[in-house]
């Protein structure tokens, strides 16, 4: 082997694509197969790092889902005193951390990003594993010109990856993920598991709408605010963008939202999914699984439900762009109306299908008034009838919004 090539002159090196605390990653190419590979080669003196690779290939060699980069082949032992290294599908594009650098996403373009890393998480909780690394950097971008149904969005780095029953952290002691993105279990050293997936998660889609972090600051800094306060969700995004949010980062994990109901959420911010189609979907969330989510240490298994997305269009590809757009397309002409969140109730708090459920069935009775007071000829609209309970509060408070 020489400084260009690997397995015996299969892969040759090109350029540094990326790199990480333990890892490069190189593209190159597969002189066998005729075709371009990304290769992490792991730095030498670097045992964690060659054990981390070794079992996120045997994991995701396991795992076959469109929303994953595939691992196509490894070598952990660093054959003839050479690196070790693990060689994965190389994807044409760049990766979200990338984009968002340049900018916020459009609001269709973040609907496609959470929609597609929600189906993918939905997958993998599926089979007990969280992946613990959530951030804008481990979501790879797949350009496409033509729309052939292909994931958009995928998620790689699984080398944090653990399976539900794990232990929380390493032999070391030290924490495991990017302080940015730490969800408030994280920060405190508790027992993480998929919830801590939808928390950043949640931050991540904050930051495709406002183009900044949600907690910014020192690695300690920022781990340390989410233990004191919640993430800033402006309300200028929309009640359902807003609802949505705000439930995936409640600091009880218990309380989040599972992938499937986010998937079921963007669905309703799709432009090719009727309004009138909102009831069904609150019906949905409101039902809920029929088992709930387990931790680590917690037995349970959890209920996944695949969704098949529409294939984006040309015009919402990845990265486009839409200038000074951060509100869905679904609810910027909407009328803005206070939304608390969480919604106050004495006693026990509601869990998140509850608050999105609330808020779809809230948009829907708003976008009614509105059409009804334009139309009807009366010069003070009817009342509408008594609702008892937090829904009846809340209709209450975006009908009166909306009166001149």
């Amino acid at each position: 082997m020489n400084q260009e090539t690997l397995a015996s002159g299969r892969y040759l090196l090109d350029r540094v694509i990326g790199a990480g605390g333990m890892a490069d990653v190189y593209r190159a190419r597969d002189l066998r197969l005729g075709r371009d590979v990304a290769v992490k080669m792991f730095r030498r003196g670097s045992a964690e790092g060659v054990a981390r690779g070794s079992g996120e290939a045997r994991m995701l060699a396991a795992l076959h889902h469109p929303g994953l980069v595939r691992v196509l082949d490894m070598d952990a032992e660093g054959a003839a005193n050479g690196p070790s290294y693990l060689v994965m599908e190389y994807i044409r594009g760049s990766d979200l951390g990338a984009l968002l650098r340049e900018g916020p996403l459009s609001a269709e373009s973040t609907t496609t990003a959470g929609r597609d890393i929600a189906r993918t998480l939905d997958y993998i909780h599926g089979r007990r594993i969280v992946h613990r690394d959530i951030k804008p950097s481990n979501v790879l971008i797949r350009h496409s010109e033509v729309s052939d149904g292909q994931f958009s969005y995928l998620l790689t780095d699984f080398g944090i990856a653990r399976f539900f029953e794990s232990s929380r952290v390493t032999a070391t002691g030290s924490l495991i993920g990017t302080a940015t993105y730490f969800s408030p279990e994280q920060a405190r050293g508790m027992s993480v598991g998929a919830p801590t997936d939808i928390y950043a998660l949640g931050l991540v889609l904050i930051e495709c709408l406002t183009g900044e972090p949600a907690f910014p600051g020192t690695g300690l800094e920022s781990a340390l605010a989410r233990i004191s306060r919640a993430p800033v969700v402006p309300e200028s995004f929309g009640p359902l963008w807003h609802g949505l949010l705000v439930a995936m980062t409640l600091d009880d994990p218990a309380a989040r939202p599972t992938a499937a109901d986010i998937v079921r959420t963007l669905e309703a911010l799709d432009p090719a999914v009727s309004p009138r189609d909102a009831p069904t979907l609150a019906a949905v969330l409101l039902a809920g699984p029929t088992e709930p989510t387990p931790h680590v240490g917690t037995p349970g298994t959890l209920t996944t439900t695949t969704t098949t997305a529409p294939p984006p269009t040309r015009e919402s590809r990845p990265g486009a762009r839409t200038a000074g757009a951060t509100v869905p397309a679904a609810v910027e002409h909407a009328p803005r109306a206070p939304l608390a969140a969480p919604l106050p109730v004495s006693g026990a708090r509601p869990s998140a299908r509850v608050v999105i459920a609330v808020v779809l069935l809230a948009a829907l009775a708003l976008a009614c008034v509105v059409v009804i007071s334009l139309l009807s000829a009366q010069p003070v609209p009817a009342p509408l009838p008594s609702i008892p309970g937090t829904i009846g509060d809340l209709l209450e408070d975006l009908y009166e919004s909306v009166q001149p």
